[in-house]
């Protein structure tokens, strides 16, 4: 069985609204998988007037979160209408082959009326994605008592195009190219000399306001100095972004399924930054933050809805997808009814030919119809409109009056059907067809079952 199938049961075809066109069913107005598809790819985009953000979520969490919620109903006896997203477990985002880490965000809590919320008056929860990055040689440098100077980032946060991040790092990079341009192009400066294109005025304005800073009795070079060293200190304290001279090198080996920069820091920037690991994914922006409070989505009746978590998206689609194992059970029960008449009625068609009750030779087939239906025999009209008619073109009107397609079933079958081997095997089919019914009618919880095993 395809994957496709898997996901898209065929068995809930018949359930689905299908749109037509120029007379063909091309697709359905909606599909019903047996998972929530939209809480395994996520969903990230803007609409007109809605906005939404779904993260990805791990299969087997969903499917595990389905089948407690099955348990609910088969061992605990509760309704759909019972349940509640106290039975749905939490789950946390997962994106498929992501190396890095997701952990909860812990929010501090708040009475602003900005802040999103849940049902039950909480914050919606935010989580943070981190990277994940390795210092090389770090063992060696460690046993040796010594700083490592190159990191290989071997993971970037969930949204971040490796592109976009070796250009951050490249820009890192000519910080030192600039900065040596910027020390080639100054000049010194002369106190109260006159500069080339500045006025007679300009000048004698400078050295007045030197003046009234030398009589202002507050002023105290040494107190200033003092200053502007403890604010560079702080300011080097608290580094959010990279300096000049920082990145000396950068090599880019990643593929197209792998993450691979290597970088190569100065003595003095790695002395920094190899004792403090929260330094190093601040400054190189390797984590992320991703909140569930802009979840919205379609519900089951074709409304945008916003829900305040994941559990409130499987909680509305288990009831769905339940609801639908029940339309199923009577489709498959509809279906096995109309098997069994179909083939009881040709064991009764065949036995009566047989036994000579009933003839066809020689005869018209307005009477022969009208003797099948005299005799109550299941007539089965055809689905297809356009269907091909092998009669003869003099008796279509005689057709279109008593509908003889309706015993199509019956008379078009061949000869070799009028033996008693083919009678004895229909016969078999006919008692496994009302067994397979039986068997339907009697599980109560076959719904229930049903769903487990396919999500299993």
């Amino acid at each position: 069985m395809k994957i496709t199938e898997l996901i898209f049961h065929p068995d809930d075809a018949p359930l689905l609204n299908w749109l037509e066109d120029d007379g063909q069913n091309i697709e359905p107005t909606t599909y019903c998988p047996v998972i929530p598809m939209v809480l395994v790819n996520g969903a990230n985009g803007i609409g007109t007037g809605w906005s939404t953000s779904i993260p990805n979520y791990n299969p087997m969490d969903i499917i595990s979160g389905l089948k407690s919620m099955l348990k609910e109903v088969c061992e605990n006896g509760k309704t759909t209408h019972m349940l509640s997203i106290h039975d749905v477990p939490p789950m946390v985002p997962w994106y498929n082959g992501f190396n890095g880490s997701v952990s909860v965000v812990d929010q501090k809590e708040t009475k602003s009326k900005g802040r999103k919320r849940q049902t039950d008056g909480t914050l919606c929860e935010k989580y943070n994605v981190q990277g994940s990055y390795e210092w090389v040689d770090e063992e060696q440098h460690r046993e040796e008592n010594t700083i490592g100077d190159t990191i290989h980032i071997i993971e970037l946060p969930i949204g971040k195009w490796v592109n976009d991040y070796k250009q951050f790092l490249e820009e890192g990079m000519e910080l030192q190219a600039k900065k040596t341009d910027t020390k080639k192009g100054k000049g010194k400066k002369g106190k109260g000399k006159k500069k080339k294109g500045e006025t007679k005025d300009d000048a004698m304005d400078i050295d007045d306001e030197e003046e009234d800073d030398a009589k202002d009795e507050d002023f105290n070079p040494e107190d200033e100095k003092k200053k502007s060293k403890s604010k560079s200190n702080s300011k080097s304290n608290e580094q959010t972004a990279f300096l000049p001279g920082d990145i000396v090198d950068l090599r880019c080996n990643h593929t197209d399924t792998t993450v691979s920069f290597t970088v190569k820091l100065s003595d003095k920037f790695a002395k920094m930054l190899w004792k403090n690991p929260e330094r190093v994914i601040k400054l190189f922006k390797l984590n992320s933050i991703i909140d569930t409070g802009n979840m919205h989505a379609f519900n089951m009746n074709g409304n945008i809805t916003r829900y305040a978590n994941e559990r409130e998206i499987m909680l509305e689609f288990f009831k769905l997808r339940l609801s639908y194992y029940y339309k199923r059970k009577e489709d498959l029960l509809s279906k096995l009814s109309e098997d069994y008449k179909k083939v009881d009625n040709k064991v009764r068609f065949i036995l009566a030919i047989i036994n000579d009750e009933l003839i066809i030779n020689k005869r018209k087939k307005v009477d022969l119809i009208q003797q099948l239906r005299d005799d109550d025999y299941y007539p089965i009209p055809p689905k297809s409109k356009n269907h091909a008619s092998s009669n003869d073109n003099d008796d279509d009107d005689d057709e279109d009056q008593l509908n003889s397609k309706d015993f199509d079933y019956l008379l078009s079958m061949p000869l070799w059907n009028l033996t008693m081997e083919k009678v004895n095997k229909l016969e078999a089919e006919r008692d496994e067809k009302a067994k397979q019914g039986r068997c339907s009618k009697a599980k109560e919880r076959a719904c229930n079952r049903v769903y487990g095993k396919h999500c299993s």
